[in-house]
């Protein structure tokens, strides 16, 4: 005698679960073992049947067949294996009978979902922990014992994490960690949950993998999780799998964990493995270590609200600066604009081009600092008050340092005044030892100068102040970065000497 059972995977009977002895009949019809009310599936669809010890699966004459792991097959029988996947119509079912499952007790185990309470399962841990941490801490990290292993592991994770401000590096840790420490688990993978237009977006994160194979993540447990928000732990995903293509061969558990704090989803760890490759205490002290990721994205996202905060002060603040001078108003956007026109001309990538817009962006904004008297002054400047305006980049700088995110362009803004042959300022450097995004903002700077009314000087055509450019390539300006600028503005000038006064630029 022979059970078959059977597991409905998509169509009306989703989710259900079935059993039945030697044969069942499957179709529309009220007098089929197993009914199914869709008008895809004929009156008498197929017949699964136990036979010398195999199981055979065949079509009754069906409109549209039977597709068994992907092939049409009609008015034929075919063997059944644990596993195979087949559709009738728009339903599809997933069969899990085997020699070796032959108790119902058996098959309920095989389908059990776990769907665990996050903060329950951090309790329980944490009291565990506590119970158990009674060795000093270098000791620690020298046992081989599970459970103080397990302690270490934890105590590490959470050391790293400790401190950390940068989501990205946060979530690197966090997955790096567990891939890590974990050999049975074949992919790990993080997601961010993200506003995109005011909608909580998930935003996948490059994923950790061992596997020799292509993965598809179960996003149909992702988005339970999300929604939920509790964690699943499947130890055999023959149940629940292939909503999304994936192969139960391939993969036989996974694990879903989700990032909570201040009772917000920050994010999910998803986990996939070989059966059984996570114990339920490994699952669980994971969890923890989640939970203690969640606390960290939390204050990242705090301090980079703060962050932000700050910054748009500053934007704001040099906007009102500069729209109080006629000659300056939109100064900035159009050295930013110039200046990713010559970056893109010198290959930089995506990355790159944002940093070299955002250090435009920012190049000037030291003089918030400076007397508006001196900043707005209509005649030419005195020695001193150039000399005070040459403070600007040095300023920017102090404005900016407690910006972490802004820490790479400081470079940028402070040498954007810098000259070829080393006449420039701050510090008098020369050629390459000046940042080349410093380079780039010197020339889109110089030329946006030159092509505005200015209180100093009559602003030139685009094709002159190109030409003034030429002429200082090599001594205010890099070459390599004159001529991007030209080409951007689709210009073939020859190298032509034109004089250049020292403070066409301030």
């Amino acid at each position: 005698m022979g059970t078959i059972y059977l597991k409905s995977i998509s169509g009306p009977l989703d989710g259900q679960s079935f059993e039945f002895t030697d044969k069942v009949i499957i179709g529309r019809n009220s007098d089929c073992n197993l009914q199914i009310e869709e008008p895809s599936c004929s009156r008498q669809h197929a017949l699964i049947e136990y036979l010398n010890n195999t199981y055979y699966i065949k079509d009754l004459g069906s409109r549209n067949g039977i597709v068994l792991n992907g092939n049409v097959i009609k008015n034929v029988k075919i063997e059944l294996k644990f596993g195979d996947k087949f559709s009738l119509g728009r339903s599809k079912f997933l069969f899990l009978s085997h020699n070796n499952l032959s108790t119902k007790s058996e098959f309920s185990d095989l389908l059990a979902v776990e769907s665990l309470d996050i903060n329950q399962v951090e309790e329980n841990v944490t009291r565990q922990i506590s119970e158990q941490f009674t060795v000093d801490l270098n000791e620690l990290f020298q046992s081989s014992r599970p459970k103080e292993f397990n302690q270490s592991f934890l105590y590490q994770v959470s050391k790293d994490l400790n401190g950390l401000l940068d989501s990205e590096a946060i979530i690197k840790t966090l997955s790096q960690s567990v891939f890590n420490r974990h050999l049975n688990l074949e992919v790990v993978s993080m997601f961010l949950v993200k506003e995109i237009r005011g909608t909580p977006r998930i935003v996948k994160k490059p994923a950790h993998s061992r596997a020799s194979r292509k993965y598809d993540l179960n996003y149909d447990v992702i988005d339970k999780v999300k929604v939920e928000r509790k964690a699943i732990r499947c130890l055999d995903s023959v149940s629940v799998i292939d909503q999304t293509g994936i192969r139960f061969q391939e993969i036989h558990s996974f694990h879903c964990i989700p990032l909570i704090a201040r009772n917000e989803l920050l994010g999910i760890l998803y986990l996939e493995g070989q059966k059984n490759s996570l114990s339920k205490e490994e699952f669980e002290l994971i969890t923890v270590i989640c939970s203690h990721g969640a606390s960290s994205l939390a204050a990242s996202q705090m301090y980079e609200q703060s962050q932000n905060s700050y910054l748009e002060t500053i934007l704001a603040l040099g906007k009102a600066i500069e729209a109080k001078d006629a000659y300056t108003r939109g100064h900035s956007e159009r050295v930013a604009n110039y200046s990713v026109e010559i970056g893109k001309k010198l290959g930089f990538d995506q990355n790159r081009l944002g940093h070299l817009r955002v250090a435009a962006e920012l190049h000037d904004i030291g003089k918030i600092a400076i007397d508006d008297a001196v900043i707005g002054k209509n005649d030419r400047l005195t020695k001193e008050e150039f000399e005070l305006i040459k403070k600007h980049p040095e300023l920017g700088v102090d404005i900016l340092k407690p910006i972490q995110s802004l820490r790479p362009i400081l470079p940028f803004v402070l040498y954007h005044h810098e000259r070829f042959n080393g006449r420039g300022y701050p510090e008098g450097l020369k050629g390459e030892e000046i940042p080349l995004e410093a380079r780039i903002i010197n020339v889109a700077d110089a030329f946006d100068a030159m092509t505005t009314q200015r209180s100093y000087n009559i602003p030139m055509s685009e094709e002159d102040a190109l030409k003034r450019c030429i002429s200082e390539a090599g001594r205010s300006f890099d070459y390599n970065c004159v001529m991007a600028l030209v080409e951007s503005f689709g210009k073939g000038f020859l190298f032509t000497e034109v004089h250049c006064e020292e403070n066409f630029s301030e």
